[in-house]
């Protein structure tokens, strides 16, 4: 059985402001992705967080970080498929003083 909560560590700077290197978070598996919602996305290497940017209309997503300065999203390796996007971001947990609901 599949819990449906996922645990993810954010790593790299292509989310700050709203989220930084080092911070855990807790996402809710099986929501559909929609415009604006952070969520965890699956690559080949490891799962990443993102934010949705729009839905292109053929079950495929763009994703981009929050960071215009950091490129590591849709911009270098384009739409990724809508069954990729595992979870969407709820809350931030640690570290203790900035946990919170994820916006």
């Amino acid at each position: 059985m599949r819990l449906p909560w996922l645990f993810a560590a954010v790593r790299g700077h292509s989310m700050i402001p709203s989220l930084a290197p080092g911070e855990y978070v807790v996402a809710r598996r099986g929501v559909p992705p929609r415009p604006g919602a952070v969520v965890v996305v699956r690559r080949p290497e490891r799962h990443v967080v993102k934010r949705v940017t729009h839905l292109t209309g053929d079950g495929r997503v763009w994703v981009q970080g929050d960071n215009d300065a950091v490129t590591d999203d849709s911009r270098s390796y384009g739409a990724v498929d809508a069954a990729d996007v595992v979870a969407e971001v709820r809350w931030r947990y640690y570290p203790l003083r900035h946990a919170g609901r994820v916006r």
